[in-house]
């Protein structure tokens, strides 16, 4: 859902403006960290977790947020500042993960995510200014819109380019990598018998990691090709992905082996069930 809404909130951020798509953002991801926790069966906690939260963070994803503060840089600051911009999604995993661990195990997963929703309703004054700040200076958002191009003519421009397709596939490889780390990586510790404190401080590491790698993607582009930077940074993730699941985990060598790894995952999953 979070892949699939992109596009529809990029057509809306053309034709109203990406604070405007900001705001339903924050709108939307506030619901749902304060409804979820109250669902009380599969329907409610899929409409919002499944689709208000992924809706929500779509409103909030990168493309939206760099059109909402590039008309504040200048060219040469672009490539710099989307690298600090990108960056920032590792403090959550970096600053937030351990404490969000800690607050769950002693307040529980309604307080943990009602005080989640806290720094997103923060983010509403900050988006109205740029909003008006934009409109005064008379910020052109929505140019394709005025230019009367219809969405048909812009997919069949894109994908005519062979560029465009390259970079799609590229991206969609990186949501796809990064989809499975933020997920997964955290619960599939879990069922190998890993603690939770170790299992938050590695995802600590993964967010520091990643605030240090945008920042210097970001510089590289400044200064080579960004097609090389982003053809090695891909290339690194490859030999680090096959590395990481040539390795054994250690953790097994000393547990009690289950039959299957589905199975540990079934218990897993039934035990978070009953709590």
């Amino acid at each position: 859902m979070y892949g699939l809404a992109q596009p529809f909130l990029g057509i809306l951020a053309l034709k109203k403006s990406n604070a405007f798509v900001i705001l339903l953002g924050i709108g939307l991801t506030v619901a749902g960290l304060i409804l979820t926790p109250l669902c009380r069966n599969r329907l409610s906690m899929l409409l919002l977790f499944g689709l208000v939260l992924p809706l929500g963070t779509t409103g909030l994803c990168f493309g939206i947020v760099m059109g909402a503060v590039t008309p504040f840089l200048g060219e040469k600051q672009a490539a710099i500042v989307s690298g600090v911009v990108q960056a920032s999604a590792g403090i959550g995993d970096a600053l937030m993960s351990p404490a969000l661990q800690r607050m769950s195990d002693s307040f529980g997963i309604r307080a943990t995510m009602s005080a989640t929703a806290i720094p997103f309703i923060i983010m509403v004054p900050v988006m109205i200014w740029i909003g008006m700040t934009n409109k005064k200076n008379k910020v052109v958002t929505n140019q394709i819109a005025d230019e009367n191009i219809s969405l048909a003519a812009m997919l069949r421009e894109a994908f005519a380019d062979r560029n465009y397709r390259r970079i799609l596939i590229g991206f969609g490889t990186c949501g796809f990598n990064m989809s499975i780390i933020e997920s997964h990586l955290f619960s599939q510790y879990i069922s190998y018998g890993i603690e939770k404190s170790v299992a938050s401080l590695t995802l600590t590491v993964y967010g520091m990691a990643t605030m240090m790698g945008a920042v210097l993607s970001g510089y590289l582009g400044t200064r080579f090709s960004m097609k090389n930077v982003l053809g090695t940074l891909y290339a690194m993730r490859v030999i680090i992905s096959l590395g990481f699941l040539s390795f054994p985990n250690p953790q097994l060598l000393h547990l009690p082996q289950p039959d299957c790894l589905v199975c540990a995952e079934t218990q897993l999953f039934r035990r978070l069930q009953a709590l």
